[in-house]
């Protein structure tokens, strides 16, 4: 719902796995600094990171690389391998990798982030070990009580179904 918000034309394609990555929460925001999402090469075995595969027009792409911080932190991969879970196609995609200076391993999202993680994770019904993963990450309770983007996912996450974000 929340990309779909920013961006009028995203449809799902479906569930993708890109092998050979972790998912964690070690970018740094600029805004808060708390941690938000990124993924990192793995030399771990079987690492795997599953996610949603959207489509989405051409037109809105530099819109959505403001919302997702492009030159603020992440950038631009436009030549991402992975498989559409659905049918084993090998595609090339686009997504955000933090830039290796505002990376630190010693941050923790706040728990209204993790839960828009979890809840896009558990509303595509990505798998099930990798919800398990998601939901061991720490977290920081954000006691801010008129903060902007935490508004605005409070109010994704109850349009999606979850009136209370703690208990996802």
């Amino acid at each position: 719902q929340r990309l779909q918000a920013r961006c009028k034309s995203a449809s799902v394609l479906g569930a993708a796995v890109a092998s050979g990555y972790s998912i964690n929460f070690s970018k740094r925001s600029d805004k808060d600094g708390s941690g938000k999402a990124t993924i990192a090469k793995s030399d771990a075995n079987h690492s795997t990171v599953y996610g949603v595969l959207f489509e989405i027009d051409g037109s809105e792409l530099s819109e959505l690389d403001k919302f997702e911080g492009c030159g603020y932190g992440y950038i631009r991969n436009d030549s991402f391998d992975v498989e559409l879970i659905a049918d084993s196609r090998q595609l090339q995609v686009s997504t955000y990798i933090a830039q290796s200076g505002y990376v630190d391993s010693t941050l923790k999202p706040y728990d209204w982030y993790k839960a828009l993680v979890l809840a896009g994770a558990l509303q595509n019904e990505l798998d099930s070990e990798y919800v398990i993963n998601l939901r061991s990450t720490p977290v920081i309770e954000d006691q801010r009580e008129n903060q902007d983007t935490k508004l605005e996912a409070l109010d994704a996450l109850r349009q999606a179904g979850y009136p209370d974000y703690k208990q996802i």
